[in-house]
């Protein structure tokens, strides 16, 4: 089941300002795609981010071969697709972030 924390951050939270540092995963985009964009100016969206690419690199350290299994890693790219498609819709991006997270902190090798 989700963490309170979890449950918190799945409320949107408010707009950052633009001159605020990101914790998101990934270099904040001039050009790039509308989620990331959001994501960056969002401090509740780059936390749930950091907190889903924490569960996947967990998830990699209790493999054996520390490799992700290829079902993670397409499921992986999957719900990234479907982030993209959530433009700049904070609730959307917010739940693909939500289901990653508990996905890669539940997985085990043989689901």
């Amino acid at each position: 089941p989700p963490s309170q924390s979890d449950i918190q951050l799945a409320a949107p939270p408010a707009p950052r300002p633009e001159n605020a540092t990101s914790a998101q995963t990934f270099p904040c985009p001039g050009d790039g795609f509308l989620d990331e964009k959001t994501i960056c100016a969002n401090d509740g969206l780059a936390t749930m981010d950091r907190r889903m690419a924490e569960a996947y690199r967990e998830l990699a350290q209790r493999q054996p071969d520390r490799r992700v299994p290829t079902i993670v890693r397409a499921y992986a790219q999957a719900a990234l697709a479907k982030r993209h498609a959530c433009d700049a819709d904070v609730e959307c991006i917010m739940s693909i972030l939500l289901s990653e997270k508990l996905y890669f902190s539940n997985y085990r090798s043989g689901n």
